[in-house]
């Protein structure tokens, strides 16, 4: 016999309608849909009226708890900032909340607030007194020369020497507070930069120690697979070793520069601050040499006062025209003029060459610079060839190290040739200004 195929539409539609048939059986055993809807729509809206109102009670209730909770997590998340901002480094604990600084700022705050502006402050104090004394000698010695009743008179030249000293000295107590400030400016710089410098050592550093953890994970699975030896194991251990004390010793050297910069702007040894500028190649100096080379004689402390030495031993030897020139006094006299006339002679020679070195070492230093960006992102892709190769079991282990240790090693000599240029460019820069050094 053929059997009757019956179509799925029609059986759909059968129990559709069977469903609705029990339903309607249901409420006919307990009254009509109706009816039982009606009450089921007044039963919450009584319930909605009663919700609002306890709503309405608990909102007139608490505007005041709300307010309090309020201004307590305002004081916990504050807390918390200050918490976070205090860091621990090396075992020292460095006091929040962090204080954001760029290098402008700290140039500022060093050079009208830190240890060492003050002490030049007291310096050029001390330097126009000088001047001032000289001053005053001069003066009397105009007035005892208009003194008829002395006994004593001075000399044109001896007077013009007194004069010469009085206006040398107070010059000098202006150009050396400048050259207390070049000072100030490069050892900020070098803080700062340095203090970078030490930030990113820290960075690589624990880079190094995820790179190791990483490999050593790689190494025991592999060692679970069969295709990696125990000696293998105990490698990668060891350089993760290696890498935990070369952090430690980092973060060291990172402490140790934290609180030198906050020593040199006059900070809390132990504040935390929070460095805004980066560690990047500044724009290479436009100072020509030549140029700088020529404002370098002009203005360099170390020449002003070979000049003044000049001049008081002219004088001194012009005190002694008439003696003989066989005599001990002209002799003496003769050769401490020509020694001030050598030695500005030899320092000059020596300030051109200085300059001139270096404005060759900036440039020196900018190229190692870019190439060091060069080898370390080379090395970095060394890195990853040398450790996929070896997933694919295509290197050993000690090729991957050595590359890991390479590219870490770069990133550091990049890091270490940005701080160097930098620095060397502020150094040709001051070197054709009044210089960095005091000179009395």
């Amino acid at each position: 016999m053929k059997r009757t195929m019956i179509p799925a539409l029609l059986i759909l539609t059968l129990m559709t309608m069977s469903s609705i048939s029990v339903a309607y059986a249901d409420e006919a055993a307990t009254g009509t849909t109706a009816e039982k809807s009606a009450e089921n729509i007044k039963a919450e809206d009584n319930k909605e009226s009663e919700n609002v109102k306890a709503e309405d009670i608990k909102e007139t209730e608490s505007p005041k708890v709300d307010d309090a909770k309020k201004t307590e997590t305002k004081e916990t998340e504050t807390k918390e900032t200050e918490i976070k901002e205090t860091e621990i480094i090396a075992g020292l604990v460095f006091i929040g909340p962090a204080t954001d600084i760029t290098l402008d700022q700290a140039l500022t705050d060093a050079l009208t607030s830190g240890a060492s502006i003050k002490a030049a402050e007291i310096q050029k104090q001390a330097d126009a007194a000088n001047a001032k004394a000289n001053a005053e000698s001069l003066s009397n010695m105009n007035k005892t020369n208009k003194d008829e009743n002395s006994s004593n008179t001075y000399s044109k030249s001896e007077l013009d020497k007194v004069k010469k000293a009085t206006d040398y000295y107070s010059t000098m107590a202006d150009r050396n507070f400048e050259a207390a400030r070049n000072a100030i400016t490069y050892q900020v710089n070098d803080a700062y930069y340095s203090l970078l410098n030490a930030e990113e050592g820290v960075r690589i550093a624990k880079e190094n120690v995820t790179l190791q953890k990483n490999l050593l994970a790689l190494v025991n699975e592999k060692l679970s697979l069969g295709v990696a030896s125990k000696q293998d194991v105990l490698n990668a251990e060891i350089n993760l070793n290696n890498a935990q004390s070369a952090l430690s010793t980092a973060e060291v050297s990172l402490a140790e520069k934290k609180i030198a910069f906050n020593n040199e702007l006059g900070y809390e040894a132990m504040q935390q601050i929070r460095l805004t500028s980066k560690l990047e190649l500044k724009n290479i100096s436009e100072l020509g040499v030549d140029t700088a080379v020529t404002e370098a004689v002009a203005r360099r402390n170390e020449l002003y006062t070979c000049a003044f030495n000049i001049y008081t031993a002219e004088k001194e030897l012009n005190n002694y025209a008439a003696y003989p020139k066989s005599s001990a006094k002209y002799l003496t006299a003769l050769n401490n003029y020509n020694s001030a006339q050598n030695s500005y002679n030899s320092k000059e020679d020596s300030i051109k060459k200085e300059v001139r070195i270096n404005y060759a070492n900036m440039l020196n230093r900018k190229v190692s610079a870019e190439n060091a960006k060069l080898s370390a992102e080379k090395a970095k892709e060394s890195y990853e060839i040398y450790l996929a190769k070896y997933k694919l079991g295509m290197a050993t282990l000690d090729d991957v190290q050595q590359a890991q240790i390479s590219y870490s090693e770069g990133q550091k000599t990049h890091a270490e040739a940005i701080l160097s240029f930098n620095l060397a460019m502020i150094t040709y820069e001051l070197s054709a200004t009044v210089g960095m050094s005091s000179t009395f």
